[in-house]
């Protein structure tokens, strides 16, 4: 079964081969991480459109612009 489309679109990236095998290690869903640091910059710098996505986030514990949790799981290995 196809998953839902969600109102996402493809997007191809160019990535070191090394930095990718890497990434994958601890980044699951790199697609998920990739939109939140889109999301993350476009908080920064004031734009309205991560206001809609970032909301409920906003006043969730642990929140920090420019952080992420797999950098956080990366530690307590």
């Amino acid at each position: 079964m196809p998953r839902p489309n969600l109102g996402k679109t493809k997007l191809t990236l160019t990535v070191r081969k090394d930095v990718l095998e890497a990434a994958r290690k601890y980044i699951p869903n790199l697609s998920d991480f990739v939109e939140g640091k889109f999301l993350e910059l476009l908080y920064y710098v004031g734009d309205p459109v991560a206001a809609r996505y970032m909301s409920g986030i906003m006043g969730s514990p642990g929140f920090e612009p420019g952080t992420s949790a797999s950098s956080r799981r990366r530690h307590n290995r």
